[in-house]
């Protein structure tokens, strides 16, 4: 007799979790079906209070009621979620007591036992972000985040707010690795990451250093998740808030003077914050670079960093070393260089200045290309963000305009073009093989810029992209598109500069009857393309 032939033990009823979601429970004993595939706990009702009690924890049961899942989709928070998280972080410093005089859980406690609900494997978690993140964004001390981590999952870390503000940081993980829910009904701005903003805000009134740098960090993980979701206004807030923290950590040190620190502990802090403010810079440049329909101020400005900051050790060599912390604080700098670029081009008509402008980015990208030889990180990010600052130059100023049958200029453009097409389709390419844990290439920085820049090839190419250029960057906007939201927005507008031109064609084609000619090789020509730059 086989397996299936013998007889499935079933519960009298639904269990816990089937009820709360209002689902349908095929009551399977040990697990039915739906908890079974969804790795939770599955959990049946008792006739009695006393028996269940002996089949489930009260913490268990309460946190069951916390999430929300939706098929193999990531957690969301139900109302009382939400409510149990705001709770915990408002309940820290409050006087009030229940009526049972219950002690209220800390936040780490119940977003551990949020995760434990939800079947979130934590330490899997944190590997992963690590695995995709850390390379090219190392603000995190991996052997010590995985020690901290051990300790929260197994309840060992005492209940203070540096411990809070570490399960924050967990939770800002999880959303920055977990693709988004493919539910029409379920947005990116989804209750989980609408709570976690508000846990960022609550727990900024700490005035514990180590608190703060690890908010500051969560905030940098988070601006991350919100830049490739495409949601630039929430990441430059988040940005703000960061920048916030990083100040008033400096104001403490200088008022404090660290005494009671050792040098080595000082140069251990100096650096979290140099790392910190390096992420603040990249992030910046990519939120002004990557955001399509309007136009940010930059953050941090040149000035703004401290005379004692490692930034200023930082060469350019640093940028093709193997050292990640090198790399992250010189591509930093290159940041602050293309900031420093694009608020001339904001402010300058001077068609001589354009072109120094573009003659500096050029020898930028040529630099970077015949160091790296065309096959080391970080060269996506550094080409990328030069490039989409070239983009930028040729939209906001009448540089091409003015300089049009320019030999010289034509040329330029048709390179612009050149690279941003085969850069789109080579780092497509590698992405669909490799995927994001590939430790060398892609850079997701790199690529949001590149990807937002494509969109405004319509500026070099009045009458519409070349053949087949039009697909590959199509491929390329629709397989970024398949993980993060930036790419849906990008394909959209895409999408209007084809149809646009598309109208333009049949607006012009209306007009040939009456305004066709022939050039000199008998080559029929219209009104439609008197206005149309010719690229070389």
């Amino acid at each position: 007799m086989t397996m299936a032939n013998f007889p499935l033990e079933l519960a009298p009823g639904a269990c816990l979790s089937c009820r709360q979601q209002k689902q349908r429970c095929d009551r399977v004993i040990p697990s039915c079906s739906r908890c079974a595939a969804r790795v939770v706990k599955c959990t049946y009702p008792a006739r009695d209070q006393a028996a269940l009690r002996q089949l489930a924890s009260v913490s268990q049961f309460a946190a069951d009621t916390l999430v929300v899942l939706r098929g193999l989709c990531p957690l969301d928070l139900s109302p009382a979620g939400e409510r149990a998280l705001l709770w915990a972080a408002c309940a820290r410093n409050s006087t009030f007591a229940d009526d049972g005089d219950v002690p209220q859980a800390s936040l780490s406690l119940t977003i551990n036992e949020i995760f434990d609900s939800a079947g979130v494997h934590v330490v899997g978690t944190v590997r992963s972000y690590f695995d995709i993140a850390h390379h090219w964004l190392p603000i995190l001390d991996r052997d010590n985040v995985l020690t901290r981590t051990d300790n929260f999952v197994s309840q060992k870390a005492s209940c203070t707010v540096e411990e809070d503000a570490f399960a924050l940081m967990i939770v800002c993980m999880y959303l920055f690795i977990t693709p988004p829910c493919q539910h029409a009904n379920n947005p990116v701005r989804h209750t989980l990451y609408r709570t976690v903003k508000s846990l960022l805000s609550i727990l900024q009134a700490s005035s514990d250093t180590t608190a703060q740098v690890l908010l500051m960090q969560s905030g940098v993980i988070i601006a991350t998740h919100e830049i490739g979701h495409g949601m630039s206004k929430d990441a430059y807030e988040t940005l703000i808030a960061c920048r916030s923290l990083l100040q008033r950590i400096n104001l403490n040190d200088h008022i404090t003077k660290s005494a009671s620190q050792t040098g080595r502990q000082l140069s251990f802090h100096r650096l979290q914050l140099d790392l910190c403010l390096s992420a603040i810079i990249l992030l910046d440049m990519t939120v002004v670079l990557s955001t399509i329909d309007h136009d940010f101020p930059q953050l941090v400005h040149p000035s703004e960093v401290p005379q004692d900051s490692l930034l200023h050790r930082a060469s350019n060599d640093d940028m093709y070393g193997e050292d990640a912390v090198r790399n992250l604080l010189a591509r930093a700098q290159h940041a602050l260089r293309l900031g420093d670029m694009l608020r001339s081009i904001g402010s300058s008509t001077d068609l001589a200045q354009c072109e120094a402008i573009e003659k500096t980015i050029y020898g930028q990208i040529g630099s970077y290309v015949s160091k790296t030889q065309g096959g080391r990180f970080p060269l996506c990010e550094a080409v990328a963000m030069s490039l989409s600052t070239l983009m930028i130059l040729y939209r906001k100023t009448n540089y091409l305009k003015s300089a049009t049958g320019d030999a010289k200029s034509n040329i330029a453009a048709t390179c612009a073009y050149n690279l941003i097409i085969d850069t789109c389709r080579v780092e497509s390419e590698l992405l669909q093989r490799h995927g994001w844990h590939n430790n060398r290439r892609p850079c997701f920085l790199g690529l949001c810029c590149l990807l937002a820049a494509s969109v405004h090839l319509d500026h070099l190419c009045p009458n519409g992209l070349k053949n087949g250029d039009a697909q590959h960057l199509r491929h390329a906007l629709t397989g970024f598109s398949s993980r993060w939201k930036l790419g849906v927005t990008c394909v959209l507008h895409f999408n209007d500069a084809e149809n646009g031109f598309l109208l333009y064609l049949v607006a012009g084609a209306q007009n040939l009857e009456c305004n066709e000619g022939e050039d000199d090789d008998g080559r029929t020509f219209g009104s439609v393309a008197l206005g149309c730059h010719k690229w070389a």
